[in-house]
């Protein structure tokens, strides 16, 4: 057991030291430097590394040309699949941003529709609200109107018969039997009767007193 633990140690450091020994400085075409970079997966357009600050995927194109070599790369395949894909990546994001652009523009017209709604909706309820008062006064004033020609319908016989010597005597007829039909049409037809000759004699004596008591 002794033994097997410091075969299994040795291996242990001696990966270590072989991993220190692989680990170099890879600097891309463009500038970029990743200190320390281990290969961890070879892919056919790039390499697959860990370095110092973290993990990273370098096209094949922006490898050096060293490494480009070492793995026999397809570096013109690679550059226009990585073309493509960006391209791709570029047409998504516009398109993206069109329906966005879209999205909001209807979004914006709805708002408006919406907005404009609500002031026909509030004119609607302004114009409701002025036929709704001409409505009630035309109603009252049609009330007073037919209030007005029923008292002069209900009263026409003591005004017919105002100049009459029993004018007071129809008035309180009219007043007090008028509501029935019966008392209405007596009213009428008393005050159409004329003054009998008492009764004239009576009124005249009345609005023209002798000059005797003038006199006095």
């Amino acid at each position: 057991m002794g033994n097997m633990r410091r075969v299994v140690l040795c291996l242990a450091v001696g990966f270590v030291f072989a991993q220190a020994l692989w680990a170099t400085d890879i600097t891309t075409r463009s500038g970029v430097t990743y200190s320390n970079a281990q290969i961890t997966e070879i892919e056919w357009d790039g390499l697959r590394v860990t370095h110092s600050t973290g993990v990273d995927r370098i096209p094949a194109e922006e490898l050096p040309q060293t490494l480009q070599e070492r793995y026999r790369f397809d570096i013109p395949g690679a550059t226009a699949y990585h073309k493509h894909v960006a391209e791709a990546r570029e047409a998504a994001v516009a398109e993206e941003e069109r329906r966005q652009g879209t999205a909001g523009q209807f979004a914006r017209r709805q708002n408006e529709s919406r907005v404009l709604a609500a002031k026909i909706a509030e004119e609607g309820k302004r114009a409701y609200g002025v036929a709704n008062t001409f409505a009630t006064v035309g109603y009252v004033l049609l009330a007073f109107f037919i209030i007005a020609v029923s008292l002069l319908l209900y009263f026409l016989p003591a005004i017919i018969g105002r100049r009459k010597t029993n004018a007071f005597a129809i008035f309180i007829l009219n007043l007090l039997a008028g509501w029935t039909f019966v008392g209405w049409v007596g009213a009428l037809v008393w005050a159409c009767t004329k003054d009998s000759a008492m009764d004239l004699l009576a009124r005249h004596r009345i609005e023209s007193p002798p000059q005797r008591y003038l006199r006095r």
